[in-house]
């Protein structure tokens, strides 16, 4: 699991080693960081908004994980929307136009993976200084939220980069598992841009 990651020096690079990728983007607006859940774990997220008669359907409702005693600010979704008690918004996107984040939450309900690695990307670097969070709620209990702290994956080359690759294939089993329980919480600096990619095997 995430406590047992640690960087090690691998000869063929992320993006060459697994064939399964999914990428999507963040763009913020918001004046301070965000909390936002990239995987919600079982929890529903759907929601209906009207605006000027019309009704739509969303799956960024915070509101579930929030009675779970889960603080975000946001869900990814394919969507966009204003944040609470601040002027600015989100929006999010799978990186490949012909992609939806909604098809890929749905997909791992059904089929396990193991993600072997993460990269973010993002000319702030705040984006990859920070922690990603793990947790495997319940309804039983409080469940453990583990910290991946990011700066473990630090290469001197990072800031001319503008990524950080996050390389798990040297863990115990190559990897975490990409379950439908899985919480995996990122905090996106005030105004920036991120791409975050998965890669999965």
């Amino acid at each position: 699991m995430a406590t047992q990651i640690v960087q090690t020096v691998q000869t063929v690079d992320l993006a060459s080693a697994f064939q399964n990728r999914f990428s999507l983007k963040i763009t913020t607006t918001a004046t301070t960081p965000k909390v936002i859940a990239l995987l919600p774990s079982y929890f529903k997220t759907l929601g209906i908004e009207t605006t000027g008669g019309v009704t739509t359907m969303h799956y960024h409702n915070k509101q579930a994980l929030i009675d779970a005693g889960i603080f975000v600010d946001g869900i990814v979704d394919d969507a966009n929307w204003v944040f609470d008690g601040d002027t600015g918004n989100i929006s999010v996107s799978a990186a490949e136009p012909t992609k939806r984040i909604r098809d890929f939450l749905e997909h791992i309900k059904s089929f396990t993976y193991t993600v072997g690695g993460m990269t973010i990307h993002s000319p702030n670097v705040d984006a990859y200084t920070r922690s990603l969070k793990f947790q495997l709620p319940n309804p039983f209990n409080d469940a453990a939220r583990i910290p991946l702290d990011l700066n473990q994956f630090f290469k001197t080359t990072q800031y001319q980069d503008g990524k950080i690759d996050l390389d798990f294939r040297d863990v115990t089993g190559g990897g975490w598992q990409l379950t439908p329980d899985l919480l995996l919480l990122m905090t996106v600096p005030a105004a920036a841009n991120v791409t975050i990619d998965f890669y999965l095997k």
